[in-house]
Parts: C-alpha cells; sequence; structure tokens
C-alpha cells in the first residue's frame, strides 16, 4: 500500500493542498483581524473627535462643571466605553475622569511614556488591569476664544484620553477564528476527498486494469488486451502494449509452427531409423547362411583351388554385410544433417 503509486501521488497532493489551504487561512485570519481591529480604531478616533467636540461646547458655554457629568454619561450609556479623562500633559495628572476617584491621580506611566512617544497622531492598544482596550489622545488646545478665561501662556489646556475595550472585537475575532478554521478543515476534507475520488477513477482504476491485463498474459493468455478507448498518456501506452503482445503471439504462433515440423521430421527420422533397422537385420539373415554356405565350400575346397575362388568366398561373407548395413547407415545420417540444415 505504501509503495503504490496512488499512495504516493495522494501523500504529496495532501501535503501541498495542507500547507496552501494553512497559507491561505492564516492570511486571511490576519486579514480579517486587521480589518476588524482597523474598523475598532476608526470608531476610536470617531468617539474621540465627538468627545472632544462635546467638551469644547461646553467649555464655550462655560459649563466646566456639567463635563463630569457627561463623561460618566457616555461610560454609562456606551458599553465598550471604558473611561475618559483628562490630564494635564506635563505631570499627567487627571483633573477629570468619568470615574471620580482617579481625579487628582497619574495616569498609567505606560500611558504617559506612549503620550511622549506617539502625542495624538495614532490609536494605539494598551493592557490595563489584564484588559486590552483601544485608546487615543486628543490634544485640548488653548483656542483664541479660550483665552479669557484660561490666558495665553499654554498651547494645550490638557490631553482627552478615551479608552475602548476591545472585549467585543476580540470575541468577534476568536469566533471568526473558529469558524473559519473549522470551514477550512471542512473545506480541506472536501477538497482531499474528491481529489482521491478523482485519483481512484483516472489513475488509479486504469493501472489496476492493465496489471489484470499483464498478469493474465503472463499465465499464458496472449488474446488478452488492454483498452484503448482513452485518448491521453495511458490509452497510448495501452495502445503500445497491445501492439506488442500482438507481436508476441504472432513470434508465438510461429514457434509453435516450427515445433510442430521439428517434431514431424524427427518422428519420420525415428521411422525411418526402424525401418533401416529393420532392413539390415533382414539383409544380415540371409548373409549369415550365405557365409556359413561359403565357409563350407572353402573347408572342401583343395590347396590346389584357385586362389580368387577362396578369397572371393572370404570377402564375400565377411565384408558384404558391412557394406550394405554402411549404405543405409549413411544414408540416414544424410538425411539427418539435411534436417538440421533446414531448420
Amino acid at each position: 500500500m505504501f509503495n503504490s503509486l496512488k499512495f504516493k501521488i495522494i501523500t504529496v497532493a495532501v501535503i501541498i493542498i495542507s500547507l496552501i489551504m494553512a497559507v491561505a487561512t492564516w492570511r486571511n485570519i490576519k486579514s480579517t483581524e486587521e480589518k476588524l481591529l482597523n474598523g475598532q480604531k476608526e470608531k476610536t478616533v470617531l468617539l474621540s473627535d465627538r468627545i472632544s467636540h462635546g467638551i469644547m461646547v461646553l467649555m464655550l458655554q462655560n459649563k466646566w462643571r456639567d463635563l463630569q457629568d457627561m463623561m460618566e454619561s457616555l461610560v454609562k450609556d456606551a458599553k465598550e466605553l471604558k473611561n475618559i479623562k483628562i490630564f494635564l500633559p506635563d505631570n499627567g495628572v487627571i483633573v477629570v475622569s468619568s470615574n471620580p476617584g482617579e481625579i487628582g491621580e497619574k495616569i498609567y506611566q505606560q500611558d504617559m511614556d506612549t503620550f511622549k512617544d506617539i502625542g495624538d497622531k495614532k490609536v494605539f492598544f494598551v493592557k490595563k488591569n489584564g484588559q486590552e482596550y483601544d485608546s487615543k489622545f486628543t490634544l485640548i488646545k488653548n483656542l483664541p476664544v479660550c483665552h479669557r478665561c484660561h490666558g495665553t501662556k499654554k498651547e494645550v489646556l490638557g490631553v482627552l484620553d478615551v479608552d475602548i475595550s476591545l472585549i467585543k472585537v476580540s470575541r468577534a475575532i476568536e469566533e471568526f477564528r473558529k469558524d473559519y478554521l473549522i470551514e477550512a478543515i471542512i473545506g480541506f476534507f472536501m477538497i482531499a476527498g474528491t481529489f482521491v475520488l478523482v485519483i481512484g477513477l483516472l489513475i488509479d482504476r486504469p493501472i489496476k486494469k492493465m496489471i489484470r491485463t499483464i498478469r493474465k498474459i503472463e499465465d499464458g493468455d496472449l488474446s488478452a488486451r488492454m483498452e484503448e478507448d482513452k485518448k491521453d498518456e495511458l490509452g497510448q501506452m495501452a495502445k503500445s502494449f497491445n501492439s506488442m503482445v500482438e507481436t508476441l503471439e504472432s513470434v508465438n504462433r510461429e514457434i509453435e509452427v516450427c515445433h510442430s515440423e521439428q517434431m514431424q521430421r524427427a518422428a519420420k527420422l525415428a521411422s525411418l531409423g526402424e525401418i533401416i533397422s529393420g532392413i539390415a537385420h533382414e539383409i544380415k539373415n540371409p548373409l549369415t547362411g550365405i557365409s556359413c554356405a561359403v565357409q563350407v565350400f572353402q573347408s572342401e575346397m583343395n590347396d590346389d583351388d584357385d586362389w580368387f575362388s577362396r578369397g572371393f568366398g572370404y570377402d564375400f561373407s565377411n565384408n558384404f554385410g558391412s557394406y550394405i548395413f554402411h549404405v543405409l547407415f549413411r544414408k540416414y545420417r544424410q538425411c539427418q544433417e539435411d534436417d538440421q540444415k533446414y531448420n
């Protein structure tokens, strides 16, 4: 299983899909978090400007004492708005606050350091008492209309500090992360399942059919053929394989024909050998009688009989049979040599 082509392709594909989806999920989550936080910053800027405008209206109407009530009312009505205060830019002493208990105390040293670094240029995130806040400093400048009450020595009368809780935004981000991760996991399994199904239909199933066909051919069934209905690389491979099997089948038929002919020739040669052996036996039997008769004639001859008659009888009795057998054996060997040359 682990060495199969299907397993290797699916493993590589799953790893690639996982990496792509992980990167895409991380980027989308970060992008959404950034958008939510930027929206919160814009909300903080608008709210800070609105409070600053309300403070200026009260100051112009000489309703400084109503400022405390306004801050407490705003914090009470807006759940996200946790604290509003005005502190002096020189020493950080709080002069007005939605929490009356803070008046006269100094702001957090972290807030004071941030104010010295960035002033009122941008919104910043800060953590206080284990909670995260979105804060914004707004300078309350000493405008010409304020000179009659505050004089002209100071350019900045105070600094408005607005703290907005990020609990709601943080919950929204956590819920988004959770929902998006669940959707990403479901999407991953859907994509992976679809990919496995496609691999099984387009690659695994045709390959298994080819393997079954090859095994049939291994078992000796040269009539087996692969399906050539596909027009892709697998179809081209099937056509080439079928052509090879057809050539192999043709060669096998020729070999069988040659083998059959050789067996027939071998049978003929065996029959010829038996015939020659029979002929030699049939010839040898009468020659033995003739040889015995010649030997009797020779034994009855006198020493004065002519030497030709005696020698002829001896040669005939001893060499004629061997000569006949030698001729037949040479004929048999010649047939064998002709058959070998033909093959």
